[in-house]
């Protein structure tokens, strides 16, 4: 510990230290300890998984977005970066409250034996957290997914200057791996470096930063706080009043982003008064950074994006190696050939074909003496059965389909086509039928 600070006004000897005494509801701050680290780790998530932002009821609880704003279709580092509620709640309950609580416990979060529901994730604890417990969390996740746990002294020299006392050396424990850890720090930077963020100004210092508001009935907030950090220091920042009450309540413009962020920035600030930058922390060889597709991504596909993906429709994401998508864009990629049949009937043939989605044209031939006719352009939804009746046939015919994008173009500004379908062909018998020998 370089610095703690138990009350703006704590003049008192032996007296209550705030910083290492009081309980508090800790908001939002400890969603990436309970929810989204342990997930990650877990392999719930990838910082790309998209959720739903909406209105949800969780086994009867019904949590609530900031201002009650809903976002749609949403990734995973959009929910931790813009603190939506709805999501942390829903990977919540999927991954199981133990299983993000044993986590928690073992940075460093202690519970009480009531502490056993969804809200947790949000900050619900019967008791709360302290400040210097939540610093010491974080200070798991600035160190790689290694925990250390708090001291005050290193060494006691006596007034000969011979060591008397020196603190004994530890390797700390593993709570989460260095992937883990470097993907969730990436994505509070992030949440750090965000339009108005009072951290803007500190990029060289490479801090990632979660705020953190607990409100107070309909009067305003009881707690608002900030844990930030970077590879050197972790620094917590509560405020708050001691015995909240109508009368005694922060302001619900108060919140975390605000006073306890310009405080922690201030602090930085003056540690790195001269300037120094500090390297941001090395990304493990476990860690791939991904190009997807970003429409395909929000809507809910995770699509690798391809060569034919425009610079506005590509976005990169982290990945712990073996989590990362396989399958590559199938709306910027040549179209892919559909299935075709035919069947004959009275001298009537159906061509029949189902499409891989709607964004693709499928243009019917007819080959008859080596004459290649087409007959039908047909479109419709993934896995829709359309079908034409061509009674213009006669003899031995072929028939086949070429896929054709219905937006994309080559560069020449020719039709982006796919390969063709395979080639069926049937025998149109008709005693109608007398050739035009004209």
């Amino acid at each position: 510990i370089s610095c703690i600070f138990g009350g703006r006004q704590y003049e008192t000897r032996m007296g209550f230290n705030r910083a290492t005494m009081a309980m508090r509801s800790p908001g939002s701050t400890i969603k990436p300890l309970i929810v989204y680290a342990p997930a990650l780790e877990s392999r719930i998530i990838t910082a790309a998984t998209v959720l739903k932002d909406e209105k949800k009821v969780f086994n009867g609880y019904s949590p609530n977005n900031f201002k009650d704003r809903y976002y749609g279709n949403v990734t995973v580092r959009d929910a931790l970066v813009k603190s939506l509620n709805v999501p942390a709640v829903e990977i919540f309950e999927r991954m199981g409250v133990e299983r993000g609580k044993r986590f928690a416990q073992e940075a460093g979060i202690v519970f009480d034996r009531f502490d056993n529901n969804l809200s947790l994730a949000l900050g619900g604890f019967t008791k709360g957290v302290s400040p210097l417990m939540l610093a010491s969390a974080y200070q798991c996740l600035g160190n790689g997914g290694v925990k250390n746990e708090a001291y005050y002294i290193n060494r006691i020299t006596d007034s000969e200057g011979r060591t008397v006392y020196s603190r004994p050396q530890s390797d700390g424990k593993r709570v989460f791996s260095a992937e883990t850890a470097y993907i969730i720090g990436d994505i509070l930077k992030d949440a750090a470096n965000k339009y108005g963020s009072p951290f803007a100004k500190l990029k060289k210092q490479n801090i990632s930063a979660k705020t953190g508001t607990a409100s107070y009935r309909d009067k305003g907030n009881s707690d608002i706080w900030v844990a930030s950090y970077n590879r050197e220091y972790t620094v917590v920042v509560w405020q708050g009043y001691d015995n909240t009450d109508p009368e005694h309540c922060l302001a619900s413009s108060a919140t975390g982003s605000k006073y306890p962020s310009v405080i922690a920035a201030s602090i930085f600030d003056s540690i790195y008064a001269d300037g120094r930058a500090v390297s941001a922390a090395q990304r493990p060889a476990g860690i791939k950074e991904i190009t997807l597709d970003k429409d395909a991504l929000y809507d809910g596909s995770s699509e690798l994006a391809t060569e034919l993906t425009p610079d506005k429709s590509r976005i990169s994401e982290l990945f712990i190696s073996g989590t990362e998508p396989t399958e590559y864009s199938s709306y910027y990629s040549v179209p892919k050939a559909c299935e075709i049949n035919a069947a004959v009937s009275g001298g009537t043939v159906t061509v029949s074909i189902v499409p891989r989605n709607s964004y693709t044209l499928y243009r019917i031939y007819r080959i008859t003496d080596n004459e290649h006719l087409q007959i039908a352009a047909l479109s419709g939804r993934a896995g829709e059965t359309l079908s034409i009746e061509d009674d213009s046939a006669h003899g031995a015919v072929s028939y086949y389909a070429i896929p054709e994008h219905k937006e994309l173009k080559n560069n020449d500004g020719s039709p982006l086509l796919g390969k063709a379908s395979r080639l069926i062909s049937v025998t149109v018998e008709s005693t109608d039928y007398y050739p035009d020998t004209a």
